[in-house]
């Protein structure tokens, strides 16, 4: 087992348990949830639970007999129940006439990421299988099938939106607020298609970046479902950051987001999306999340100045519409840099985002000082957790830091070339290994390399391959000398 099936298995293990502790639907929240229900619900928990042992009791030997295709059929097997309920309590929901027909509190979107994420095959038993494409298409297919769902489920919730606001629900809001509705609820249609991108195109980079805004989203989700169920009368959490439904323009896509995120940590999709050098990824999965958050920024911004005056005082709707604009500049010009210098992007992608961390700081906790004023994950999640996000992916992970070292490495002094490197690359007396790191590092000595006696034959073989005019031309002039024995493999 790899570290990273701990961590997933972890991580599945906690969704699904803390699932029982948090609203279900609105039966939940109404205190009315029959008992049969309840017991289902559990049981299904209870086999998802369980399903996580299966590959540990196949490693440990204890059920020697079974192959690792059928324990991954056995624990995918173990998941549908859990993933069956939560399909029928959203068709229930959109067949319904109104919310209380059953909705979807954050206790099922965790128990759904959680199946999703048990179910999946482990990076361990992709790796034991002679092809292990047939698993990892499966994934693929799972993770298209399932956020295209989510797509459809938003534009049903976009459709209702509309016919709700024409009929009689409308006659209780001002055409302002009406336009935020609409408004809200086509961004997440949009929000929607953004999730499912990475699944239709087989994005690695897309999928990474699901990933890093699911997690707050699930935690966040988890905290304020506790507070709401637990703690009522110390903090007030509004309804829908614990419950959302198709009905009523209260549809958040939480559930599918953290479903995404699920399918797309998984070894199996990332096995289908194929192999990506780890650095490009992670700088292509950071441009993709300052995007989407500036994007989601400004958008809030205009749901803010759409919903002035309805019982919000109006210096908190300035530090809303300040704050979230100032943020959202700030990450289109670390996306940008991210874009246009990525091996020098670190420090002032790290500033940046830092600066934004700061001022979301700021505001979110003035929100917390308005009365009946809950910042809602869409608001803190791209004011908070995106800026240390990307800060801790632009310094931690190890293949980052050697990205960056590297490039600070290849680049000459800003007074210009190194006079000892220059002289390295112009003597006979310089060893293989040097040479061979010039000529891969600092391309305008690379003439000099060439014409170097030391240079060695396949290092010569791979500057002509370059076929550049100037080391052709050095090539031409190069003078038959013995050469030096070749120290090491030629330069690729």
């Amino acid at each position: 087992m790899t570290r990273g099936d701990y961590v997933r298995d972890a991580v599945a293990f906690v969704a699904l348990t803390s699932a029982t502790l948090l609203p279900w639907d609105s039966h939940s929240l109404l205190g009315d949830r029959s008992v049969l229900n309840t017991a289902l619900m559990a049981a299904c928990i209870v086999l998802s639970v369980l399903s996580l042992t299966t590959t540990y009791l196949h490693r440990s030997g204890v059920v020697p007999h079974w192959s690792t295709g059928a324990v991954m059929l056995t624990r995918a097997a173990m998941n549908v129940p859990l993933v069956l309920m939560v399909a029928v309590s959203i068709a229930i929901d959109v067949a319904g006439d109104s919310w209380i027909a059953t909705g979807m509190g954050i206790g099922m979107a965790l128990a759904f990421a959680g199946a999703l994420l048990a179910a999946q095959p482990r990076q361990a038993e992709l790796n034991d299988l002679p092809d292990p494409t047939k698993p990892a298409r499966i994934s693929l297919i799972t993770a298209r099938v399932i956020t295209t769902v989510g797509v459809v489920i938003t534009v049903v919730a976009f459709i209702f939106t509309i016919s709700a606001i024409s009929g009689d629900w409308g006659d209780y809001l001002s055409g302002r607020y009406q336009a935020a509705e609409v408004f809200t609820a086509f961004l997440f249609v949009l929000a929607s298609i953004v999730l499912a991108l990475p699944s239709w195109r087989a994005s690695a980079a897309g999928g990474l970046a699901v990933v890093a805004w699911a997690g707050p989203a699930a935690a966040m989700g988890a905290v304020q479902g506790i507070l709401y169920d637990i703690v009522p009368e110390t903090f007030y959490i509004d309804t829908s950051q614990v419950f959302e439904t198709t009905h009523m323009g209260a549809y958040g896509l939480t559930l599918f987001l953290v479903a995404a995120g699920a399918l797309y940590a998984s070894p199996g999709f990332r096995a289908a999306t194929g192999p990506v050098e780890a650095p490009r990824m992670y700088v292509a999965a950071v441009t993709y999340l300052l995007a989407a958050s500036a994007i989601m920024l400004g958008s809030f911004s205009i749901t803010v100045l759409l919903s002035q005056g309805m019982n919000v005082p109006w210096w908190a709707i300035m530090v809303d519409l300040v704050t979230c604009t100032l943020i959202a500049g700030l990450f289109v010009v670390a996306a940008i840099a991210a874009v246009v210098v990525p091996t020098r992007s670190r420090i002032p992608v790290a500033v940046i985002v830092g600066v934004a961390l700061v001022l979301g700081l700021i505001a979110t906790a003035i929100m917390l000082a308005v009365p009946y004023v809950t910042p809602s994950r869409q608001y803190v999640i791209p004011m908070v957790a995106v800026p240390i996000i990307v800060a801790l992916a632009v310094t931690v992970p190890a293949p980052m830091r050697r990205f960056y070292s590297e490039a600070k490495a290849a680049r000459p002094p800003a007074s210009g070339l190194d006079p000892h490197m220059v002289a390295a690359a112009h003597s006979p007396a310089t060893p293989a290994e040097q040479l061979q790191w010039i000529a891969a590092n600092v391309p305008v000595l690379r003439p000099a390399v060439a014409a170097n006696p030391a240079t060695y034959d396949a290092l010569v073989q791979w500057l002509a391959a370059l076929d550049d005019p100037a080391v052709n031309e050095a090539l031409a002039q190069r003078q038959e000398v013995p050469v030096k024995p070749r120290a090491s493999g030629a330069t690729s």
